[in-house]
């Protein structure tokens, strides 16, 4: 989880918009789908290496690997990782499944460092993905404060 100082907290939460969780499904163990509407969506202009963060209390932020965003509905929906940072977020066996189910011919993973890599394993060899397809982004690592 990202820890700012309170100041900056308040400043970036007002530079946000608020959403409304209307939906909330099981990707993979441990793997969240989390579907949100608000007006503020619809002045979103998606781009490379997005990444949506909601503030958990006064100074921590957790960041949410945008999945998809449709600002004309005003709806966006992210994958949220459940329990401990180190977890990976699924389970291997059911890994495998989950990427061989969802995963596209190129990726763009994004978050903890450690499950980033592993999750671009997964897809090179489960899925068969070129490297140059892939393309990585942590924001945080275990036993890291900041990358």
């Amino acid at each position: 989880m990202a820890r700012t100082p309170t100041f900056f907290a308040d400043y970036a939460e007002r530079r946000g918009f608020v959403t409304r969780v209307d939906a909330v499904g099981l990707v993979g163990e441990g793997l969240l789908r989390i579907g949100s509407a608000g007006e503020g969506v619809r002045a979103v202009e998606p781009g490379p290496c997005d990444v949506t963060a909601f503030r958990v209390t006064a100074r921590d932020f957790q960041h949410c690997a945008p999945e998809t965003l449709n600002p004309a509905a005003g709806r966006a929906t992210v994958l949220h990782r459940r329990g401990q940072p180190e977890a990976l977020g699924l389970a291997k066996a059911e890994a495998v499944g989950t990427v061989a189910r969802l995963a596209p011919a190129a990726a763009y993973l994004a978050g903890h460092g450690q499950s980033v890599q592993a999750q671009r394993d997964l897809l090179r060899t489960v899925r068969g993905l070129d490297r140059r397809t892939i393309r990585t982004q942590p924001y945080w690592a275990t036993g890291s404060m900041g990358l």
